[in-house]
């Protein structure tokens, strides 16, 4: 939306409590305004919303999508434990479709 512009305009009040997805919506842009106030859901897609910006380059990412961003990498990770646990179980699988004890 505002992704590379200069637009600094007051965005602080808008409500975005319904609001789904706020990809790179700030990214490489001059903004600086206020939106810690903002009230987003906590499984909104927001990625590289600040990319580049001057409020992640000025360390003034809100809260909420420090957060956000958290939650969304550790779901990441477990994704990747569970997939790697298959994939683990499938090479431990004999011909007959036996689990072996394969120690190394």
């Amino acid at each position: 939306m505002f992704a590379y512009s200069q637009f600094n305009g007051d965005v602080s009040l808008w409500n975005v409590s319904d609001v789904w997805e706020l990809t790179d919506m700030f990214a490489y842009s001059q903004f600086t305004g206020d939106v810690s106030g903002w009230n987003v859901a906590d499984d909104v897609i927001c990625v590289g919303m600040f990319n580049g910006s001057l409020l992640e380059l000025n360390g003034q990412i809100p809260e909420w999508y420090r957060a956000i961003e958290e939650k969304q990498r550790l779901e990441r990770e477990n994704l990747d434990i569970e997939e790697n646990s298959v994939k683990e179980e499938e090479f431990n699988r004999s011909d007959d479709g036996e689990l072996e004890n394969l120690s190394f």
